[in-house]
């Protein structure tokens, strides 16, 4: 063998060990928590068995220099640690509004409402082509924050089909506003508002929609008791397999843009499903396909 053909085996043997190469290395991970929760500690237990680091908890500020990097779960806890630390920062559970708020200071964030796109396909898979799927916004901008898009004109969403929207600021009250979109519209998809989708509304809002026989999808899965029909949701599992896809990119140098859990299944309400007569498809069998589709 000849020393061109050398050279060209080891450039081989070189590219392979680099295409073969762990995406990051195992690194020492802290889960932080402003205080003990069972909830946090099974987390970061599903976080080590579903990732090659090491992975502690503390709710102690002062541990976290000893971190490669720091999880903080929940609004406080990211609260408490945004500006404080060095490390890099990942947050999980919290909402796209208080990942904003502290934006500066985080790497990547993986939110805890759905992806309101993807609650309008599920609506869309539950009532099916041709009924018109309605939603309630607080103002113009709203839309455009969560979906990154422009009101559509023509009431036609690309591979969603026909939506309604109203906006709140537009009526003198949140009944008008529901009577003028529910007049319009055969489900209503919630979207993750804390004010607008309040204790004090979520009621009349059902109540009122359940009364013109229009189901509520979404907006998360604290709703399905209190009477929507369906949610998309991520438990812990699916937000642990998504924190560590999210680590070891960050930790090979491609920090991914916060986002909403690509990872989720489906909640049906039975008795609501019973009684408004609605005959629901198997979650397993619509998953893969919201799961495709854009966020």
């Amino acid at each position: 063998m000849d020393a061109m053909q050398v050279q060209r085996w080891i450039t081989i043997a070189v590219l392979t060990l680099v295409c073969w190469a762990p995406a990051s290395w195992a690194a020492d991970v802290m889960v932080f928590g402003h205080r003990p929760h069972p909830s946090i500690q099974a987390f970061a237990k599903q976080l080590q068995q579903q990732s090659q680091h090491t992975v502690s908890m503390t709710t102690q500020v002062s541990e976290l220099s000893k971190a490669d990097l720091v999880v903080a779960v929940g609004a406080q806890s990211l609260a408490a640690v945004a500006g404080a630390i060095d490390s890099p920062l990942v947050a999980v559970f919290v909402s796209r509004e208080q990942y904003l708020a502290h934006a500066q200071q985080v790497k990547s964030a993986v939110f805890i409402e759905p992806s309101l796109l993807k609650q309008l396909r599920l609506a869309r898979a539950l009532v099916g082509p041709e009924k018109r799927l309605g939603v309630l916004l607080n103002n113009q901008q709203q839309w455009t924050d969560l979906t990154s898009m422009a009101l559509p004109e023509d009431g036609e969403l690309a591979g969603i089909g026909s939506v309604s929207i109203q906006q709140l600021d537009n009526f003198d009250s949140l009944n008008h506003a529901l009577v003028a979109l529910l007049k319009d519209s055969e489900a209503l998809v919630g979207v993750y508002d804390t004010e607008l989708y309040s204790a004090a509304n979520i009621k009349n809002i059902l109540i009122t929609a359940y009364r013109q026989n229009v189901p509520l999808i979404g907006p998360s899965n604290a709703y399905i008791k209190a009477g929507a029909l369906a949610t998309l949701h991520s438990d812990l599992n699916h937000v642990a397999q998504r924190t560590v896809e999210v680590i070891d990119a960050g930790l090979s140098g491609q920090w991914p843009a916060a986002d909403y859990n690509p990872y989720f299944d489906v909640r049906y309400n039975d008795q609501v499903a019973r009684s408004l007569n609605m005959v629901l498809p198997e979650a397993a069998d619509i998953i893969p396909t919201l799961q495709e589709a854009p966020q």
